[in-house]
């Protein structure tokens, strides 16, 4: 049943029905058991049609990986609402097991925080090779795949874009989740691709490395002031098409330089762990850059990852 005592569309499929406490304003989950062979499944149920069909346009493109959580089933509504069911992951989100390990005092490892940080660029590299742009990454819409070898799979594809190119830039609202936004989505550009996932991964993976978010502002304009005091002034020699946004050009900033690693850092030992030197350069050179076409794809990412392991396993 949903909040106004209805049946959920395509409930009569599943038994054992159970609200899930994590759900949006939006949409509800539900866990269950489907009836034709006994699978838990998450039941994700979409108040908005647009929600619904571009989550599901995502995952069908997408299709089967690894990476990504899996697609079990759709039911749609004659009222426009539809219910999705999707693979159920049990042991929770990245921002719910990040918050467990911060307040349990759990040391960081560095093996484990480049193990989360390539199982993400896997996912993204993956949606990108299919043409499909998330859109809107961050910790919640990453869920733990293991944890006795830390993976996550990419979820939620409510906002994603879908394009038979993946490097096309697409026209769309501003979305995502404000600490994660790229700055061409805070600075007004309604066109963008691919390379809005690349700088929420290279959020995460900076929140990771700190145990706390990088960006974590209360306001967009907040949030574009957290951008600066930390990556430092933008400016059109290093991206030209910063004049063409909108946003940018109702701003005005004091010229500042980038922080230093060790000031974003300061509790990373990255002179004693070259493993963490390696990923902090990477992320903070290459995922956070402010220009979208110089940031590089989370394939190249993932590349640079996997020589950085390479060269650790040498020595």
């Amino acid at each position: 049943m949903d909040d106004f005592n209805e049946p959920l569309p395509g409930a009569e499929a599943y038994e054992n029905i159970e609200i899930q406490h994590f759900g949006s304003r939006l949409n509800d989950f539900y866990l269950a058991t489907r009836r034709s062979d006994g699978v838990r499944v998450l039941l994700k149920h979409v108040q908005r049609t647009g929600d619904a069909t571009r989550e599901l346009s995502g995952l069908k493109r997408i299709g089967l990986s690894p990476d990504v959580v899996r697609l079990l089933g759709e039911h749609p509504s004659a009222l426009g609402e539809t219910v999705i069911a999707l693979e159920y992951l049990p042991h929770g989100d990245l921002r719910s097991w990040m918050d467990a390990r911060k307040d349990e005092g759990r040391p960081r490892d560095s093996a484990v925080v480049v193990a989360i940080v390539r199982s993400m660029l896997r996912a993204v590299a993956a949606c990108h090779a299919r043409g499909v742009v998330h859109c809107d990454i961050s910790p919640r819409n990453f869920l733990i795949k293991s944890v006795a070898e830390p993976s996550v799979v990419l979820a939620d594809f409510g906002c994603s874009i879908v394009s038979s190119d993946s490097a096309t830039h697409h026209a769309v609202g501003n979305v995502g989740t404000l600490w994660y936004m790229a700055p061409e989505t805070l600075f007004g550009s309604k066109h963008y691709g691919p390379e809005v996932d690349v700088f929420g991964v290279g959020c995460i993976a900076a929140e990771l490395l700190r145990d706390r978010p990088l960006f974590n502002g209360s306001s967009q304009l907040d949030q574009i002031c957290k951008l600066v005091e930390t990556l430092g002034t933008p400016d059109e020699s290093s991206w030209p098409e910063l004049a063409t946004l909108s946003d940018w050009s109702l701003l005005e900033f004091p010229e500042r330089t980038p922080k230093s690693p060790q000031e974003i850092f300061p509790d990373v030992d990255v002179a004693g762990d070259p493993t963490l030197t390696d990923l902090v350069e990477l992320v903070l050179d290459g995922m956070l850059t402010y220009n979208p076409a110089e940031r590089p794809s989370a394939a190249g990412c993932l590349q640079r990852l996997e020589r950085i392991l390479e060269r650790t396993n040498d020595k």
